[in-house]
């Protein structure tokens, strides 16, 4: 049991380190993925790194 504890501790570290340049930042992905499971904030991230690489087509007139 202790095992899983340590295990969700550290992945919800690395999400909170893959998170840093979101929004939320380090913090908000921490703690938000200490409460629900690791891959919900992960989940998050990929889709809002998605969304950032997006480019915006110029508007013609």
């Amino acid at each position: 049991m202790i095992i899983l504890l340590l295990l969700n501790i550290f992945l919800s570290l690395v999400v909170g380190l893959l998170g840093k340049k979101t929004i939320i930042g380090f913090w908000g992905n921490f703690i938000f993925s200490l409460f629900l499971t690791p891959i919900v904030p992960l989940i998050y991230i990929l889709i809002a790194a998605n969304m950032g690489k997006r480019t915006q087509l110029p508007l013609s007139k």
